[in-house]
């Protein structure tokens, strides 16, 4: 009896106290952390504290970094004042369909959107004719939503089409401070002629401004139409700003109150510039900011009742040709107060980023929601934008847009490049080890085998270089490209050198394999530590790294990207799949210390992509958990054995991702962090808790259409189906060779299978899982081939290792 007990606890107790431990360690991390979440909440409210009163926003279409910096900046005193006085920082500004209006309507709404160039706001007594009905802006708008004709100024009669109106639940900026009973103001446009008639050509409008303001009714106050230009027969399009009329406007707007101008002379500049001689171009472009400089001056005068606008926001909804040509993409904003005067110059961040000097478009909501004490919805994703003091903070943040847009530049050319040689290396590779050849026969085995393993290894080597060369991003991109073609190749061949001193050594048998397969263990090994480290002290490299995320394109801007988190993970099962087959002969202590390391190594990687100041990565976190508790329950327990262990395995992967479902919960629920810093994994579940399931279920759609339009169009689903060839042809061709596999290196198959399940696990859970899923098979392809390498090579010398002769036997 007492045998038969120890038995089954033998087979259970590994594996109980991995899910348990989980469980202990997740609630004793809320019962710590809750009073300090507590506090943090207080600190919070108490910072509220702002002061009230008008806000303006200044949108300026086409501005960039390349006008915005030191260099051009001081040709214009008061753009220079606003930004060494204020708060300066780079704006994401990417939508899912490229457009200003895009951009506007979502900086409204908090969140992405499609708005169309069709959807434009009229003064209400512009004529306009939409499909079979024409008359009055205003009065088609009183139609067609019941509003008083008397309360309107800027109306968008087409607001019925708008498709976030058919989901109650969005709120929108312009609805929010409607219902705060805060007035709102849009004045200016970016129309590209004179109206000629009554009714204004709508090819020649530019009207998307309002689209921020505007309540789900369609109406704002204030002026759009023409009288908001003069004209000037020296301009593009004979339009310029009429800034005298803006600045009366402007002048009695009552307070508290929102008001937004768009400046379109910039963008009417640079949309006809091949009309123009470079020389002329460039003295109108001198001349537009000139005006806009003199018109920023006059807002943020100090006369003796103090500033004009205690609350200046000046950003960019798009840039022009020339910077987006260049990849010089992302936007300038600068938020200014009278206040600050004194306090130097400094930079914009946000929870949204956690980075210094970048912003999101979804920032801007909350934060004028903030300004007037007003709580932010759920449906907006940005967060509340505040200063960091900086010396030079317009230097550093042109040099943050300078060191992303190089990156941004290199990384098409370089993983491309990059995703191309590994699919030739794996398919040529699988053709050489698969059919035999004349070529083949003739050439020594040590040196195709070489060569080959050299080939393979390097797959694995390039994401530690991709990784260290985050470190070094500050060098050219032609730098960065002999630093990543060298360095691949240098740890290539060291890792060759090191299986190759295993070989030596004798130390390559049965039980331990190739040493190239070893080699590819201490590679794996080495990524994951260098990850780990690099992700536990502030992820630097990982975010200026070609195969880390871009804050250009907006998916992630902090903790661990699918491409590293795939890397991640891939490399530690291989890592540890490899060890234990090295170390199989000496069962025992040996193999006890290695359970314990592993499931260390394992905690420590899941915990990091669990917390919210670490990886926060949640489909990263489930695919760990249940890819971990998959190869521990194989290396270590006897659970995957006998009667039902298929049964058996899937109910211990349910409990590993139920167990990961928790941590994630509780790290991100009761870590001490105030909401303004909640990661995006805690503002998801703050919706669970919250009932608002309608939002979960918009968010995950969301997700899995990502995946869906990723499989179909990105370079990494055909490193994925390469590598899944790899893997099917191996176990069918030649035959027999996966039960020989199954008996000679049992251990390295358990990680295997753990990394296909981890793999599998990643595509379902992830919005772009085919990244992680492709990252993370590779580390089962290349083993593959370097096993048959070595079967091929020890069976052409007549040398067979024991590995050969016990895979003989076997078979």
């Amino acid at each position: 009896m007492l045998t038969a007990v120890r038995s089954i606890w033998g087979k259970w107790a590994c594996l109980i106290g991995y899910l348990a431990f989980l469980t202990i360690a997740t609630l004793v991390t809320i019962s710590a952390d809750k009073v300090y979440a507590e506090a943090g909440e207080r600190s919070s409210e108490a910072s509220a504290e702002q002061n009230q009163g008008r806000m303006l926003l200044i949108a300026v279409p086409g501005l960039s970094f390349q006008e915005w910096n030191e260099a051009e900046l001081s040709r214009y005193p008061h753009l220079r004042q606003l930004v060494r006085e204020g708060a300066t920082g780079a704006m994401n500004i990417r939508t899912p369909v490229r457009g200003v209006e895009d951009v506007y309507a979502s900086i409204g709404l908090g969140a992405p959107m499609e708005a169309g160039a069709s959807l434009q706001a009229y003064h209400v007594q512009e004529w306009v004719q939409f499909g079979k009905e024409q008359g009055f802006a205003g009065e088609l708008l009183a139609r067609r939503t019941g509003l008083a004709m008397s309360e309107l100024e800027v109306v968008v009669p087409d607001i019925v089409d708008w498709p976030a109106l058919q989901n109650d639940t969005a709120h929108r900026l312009g609805d929010m401070l409607l219902q705060a009973g805060v007035p709102v103001y849009a004045f200016g446009n970016r129309d590209r002629g004179w109206p000629d008639q009554l009714a204004p050509d709508a090819a020649k409008l530019g009207r998307h401004a309002p689209l921020l303001l505007i309540n789900r009714d369609g109406a704002a106050s204030g002026d759009v139409s023409a009288r908001t230009n003069a004209l000037d027969p020296g301009r593009p399009f004979g339009l310029r700003t009429n800034y005298e009329a803006l600045l009366h406007q402007l002048q009695h707007l009552p307070s508290p109150s929102l008001a937004l101008v768009e400046l379109g002379d910039l963008d009417r500049l640079y949309d006809a510039r091949s009309l123009y001689q470079t020389e002329q171009f460039h003295m109108l472009k001198h001349t537009i900011l000139q005006e806009m400089d003199a018109f920023v001056g006059q807002l943020i005068n100090r006369n003796g009742s103090g500033a004009q606008y205690p609350f200046l926001l000046l950003f960019s909804p798009s840039v022009h040709a020339d910077a987006y040509r260049s990849y010089n993409r992302m936007a300038p904003i600068t938020l200014w107060r009278p206040d600050n005067g004194s306090g130097g110059s400094a930079l914009l961040t946000s929870a949204t980023t956690r980075r210094a000097a970048v912003v999101s478009m979804y920032d801007i909501a909350p934060t004028l929601l903030a300004e007037l004490h007003l709580q932010k919805p759920p449906t907006m994703i940005g967060a509340v934008m505040h200063a960091q003091p900086k010396e030079n903070a317009l230097e550093e943040a042109a040099q943050t847009v300078e060191l992303m847009r190089k990156i941004y530049e290199l990384r098409p050319p370089l993983l491309y490049s990059f995703v191309s040689y590994e699919i030739t290396v794996l398919l040529g590779l699988l053709v050489i080890v698969v059919f035999p050849s004349a070529w083949r026969a003739r050439m020594p085995a040590w040196l195709w085998q070489t060569v080959g393993g050299a080939l393979l290894l390097s797959l694995l080597a390039a994401p530690v270089v991709l990784l260290v060369m985050g470190w070094a991003a500050h060098l050219p991109g032609e730098g960065l490209g002999a630093l990543f073609v060298t360095g691949t190749a240098a740890l290539a061949v060291a890792a060759v050198m090191t299986g190759n001193l295993g070989r030596a050594s004798g130390k390559q048998n049965v039980q331990n394999c190739s040493g190239s397969v070893q080699a590819a263990g201490w590679l794996g090994a080495a990524g994951a530590a260098a990850i780990l480290l690099d992700g536990l002290t502030g992820a630097e490299a990982m975010k200026h790294s070609v195969l880390g995320y871009d804050a250009m394109v907006g998916a992630r801007y902090y903790g661990i990207g699918n491409e590293f988190m795939g890397v991640l993970v891939g490399s530690a099962l291989l890592a540890t799949a490899a060890a234990a087959q090295y170390w199989a002969p000496a069962r025992g202590r040996r193999r006890s210390v290695l359970a314990v390391l592993s499931l260390a190594a394992f905690l420590i990687i899941l915990f990091y992509l669990a917390a919210p100041s670490g990886g926060t990565n949640a489909g990263g976190a489930l695919t760990a958990a249940t890819a971990f508790a998959i190869l521990y329950t194989r290396l270590f327990t006897r659970l995957w054995e006998g009667k039902r262990a298929m049964v058996r395995l899937i109910g211990i992967a349910a409990a590993a991702g139920l167990s990961g479902l928790l941590l994630l919960w509780g790290l991100n629920a009761w870590l001490p962090m105030d909401a303004a810093s909640q990661s995006h994994i805690g503002k998801a579940m703050e919706l669970v808790e919250g009932g608002r399931l309608d939002l979960i279920a918009a968010m995950v759609y969301r997700k899995l259409s990502m995946n869906v339009h990723l499989i179909g169009v990105s370079s990494w689903s055909k490193v994925l189906i390469a590598s899944l060839l790899v893997m099917i042809v191996l176990l069918i061709k030649p035959r027999g060779v996966f039960h020989r596999w199954q008996h000679a290196v049992p251990d390295l198959m358990h990680g295997f299978i753990a990394i296909v399940a981890g793999a599998v696990t990643a595509l379902l859970v992830n919005d772009s899982g085919i990244v992680s899923a492709a990252t993370m098979i590779v580390y089962v392809a290349v083993p593959m081939l370097l096993l048959r390498l070595h079967e091929l090579s020890a069976s052409n010398q007549e040398k067979a290792s024991d590995y050969s002769a016990k895979a003989s036997h076997s078979s």
